[in-house]
């Protein structure tokens, strides 16, 4: 046997790997462009750029090459280009081959896109409009400026007059601002001027704030370009007492609909456990005692209207009839309310009652009355009881 390891297995076999491992690579990369998509924008002005993502050990100068090339309707085939790519790589940043043809573009005409991988064709793209693949500028010259009690933020375009991007009237605007270093508080608004303004009761005071803003036109594929440049700047603007005001409202208003509701919701509850539980005087049984106890008025001679008589004197009083100056017995009751009125009843003013014993009745009838209703004094009250016993 061969030492050294000549024999069986040796080095005869690493000629073999070194083959399989270049095949199995070639193969790799042949499989995997199969997958590649090249996504190619213009920016409508001096450059055609395409790119496409690759993985991280992909030499993209070596592996790939782009072909464009132009035709007119009428004029027929224009000028083509052919493109090397390079490699772009970032930390936060997909790994990418991208190629840029810069050139004035061609607005009235096709364009046609060919990626090669090892000199074979793997993808193309023919009879491409620019109008559709239009990818704006970033915007440039952004500042923020402090009028009043608010900031106006102001940009321009980059592109010269003529170009039918320069201030298109169907151009989208998103405006972008945050606290700096919080990013979580960033706000986003759509404007179709060359401006925005934003209040002050819309910003942390005492805070330094970051903007930028982009662009995108609807009429020409509607793509969003790049951020612009970022600015910063301090809102020194302090916050208005009208403004703490209308802050501080809304906060009142539901911090008393909170109290309402707890409020109310207590309350009933101490009705239902407390309240409730006390004893009603109307359903006692004193109370039902005494309503038994009171005699209907109807019982009392008092059905009529109560007349009260009284004696005229006609000439002289030795002329006067003893007839004339008799009560009627209709009136007897009305004259014993008269009598206790004024206090007037004593132990010998019950001679009426003596001689009718119904209205004797009907009297201690009516004092019973007159003493539940308080109408006759402690002492009357007794008096009247003791006439009538």
């Amino acid at each position: 046997m061969a030492d050294g390891g000549t024999g069986f297995g040796g080095p005869r076999r690493k000629p073999c790997l070194l083959l399989s491992v270049f095949l199995a690579c070639s193969l790799w990369h042949t499989v995997s462009s199969k997958d590649i998509q090249p996504s190619c924008l213009t920016d409508y002005e001096s450059e055609v750029a395409c790119h496409w993502e690759v993985d991280a050990s992909t030499d993209c100068p070596k592996e790939f090459l782009l072909r464009v090339a132009t035709t007119h309707a009428v004029y027929g085939p224009g000028p083509s280009w052919v493109c090397s790519p390079k490699n772009k790589r970032g930390q936060d940043a997909t790994p990418k081959c991208t190629c840029t043809i810069r050139s004035k573009v061609l607005h009235n005409n096709k364009y046609h896109f060919s990626l090669e991988a090892n000199e074979k064709e793997i993808w193309k793209w023919t009879n491409v409009d620019l109008d559709d693949i239009v990818k704006p500028r970033p915007l440039v010259n952004l500042t923020v400026n402090r009028k009043d009690d608010s900031y106006i933020f102001t940009w321009a375009d980059d592109y010269k007059e003529g170009n039918v991007l320069h201030e298109n009237p169907e151009t989208d605007y998103e405006v972008a601002y945050w606290p700096i270093n919080q990013m979580d508080k960033l706000r986003k608004h759509i404007t179709h001027s060359f401006h925005y303004k934003i209040f002050d009761e819309d910003l942390m005071p005492r805070t330094t704030y970051v903007a930028k803003v982009r662009q995108s036109i609807v009429s020409y594929g509607g793509i969003w370009s790049d951020w612009s440049a970022e600015y910063t700047w301090k809102n020194d603007i302090e916050p208005s007492p009208g403004s703490i005001l209308w802050i501080f409202i809304p906060l009142l208003c539901v911090f008393i609909m909170a109290l309402a509701t707890f409020s109310f919701f207590c309350v009933t509850r101490v009705k239902k456990g407390w309240w409730d539980q006390i004893p009603n005087p109307a359903k006692s049984k004193v109370a039902a005692g005494v309503t038994a106890a009171v005699p209907p008025f109807r019982n009392l001679g008092l059905e009529h209207p109560v007349h009260i008589h009284s004696c005229i004197a006609s000439g002289k009083p030795e002329t006067r009839k003893e007839e004339d100056c008799q009560v009627p017995h209709e009136d007897a009751v009305a004259k014993l309310f008269r009598d206790l009125l004024s206090g007037d009843l004593s132990s010998g003013g019950t001679g009426i009652l003596d001689e009718h014993p119904l209205l004797k009745d009907q009297a201690l009838g009516t004092c019973r009355v007159l003493f539940l209703f308080s109408r006759c004094t402690s002492g009357q009250a007794q008096r009247c009881f003791g006439n009538l016993s």
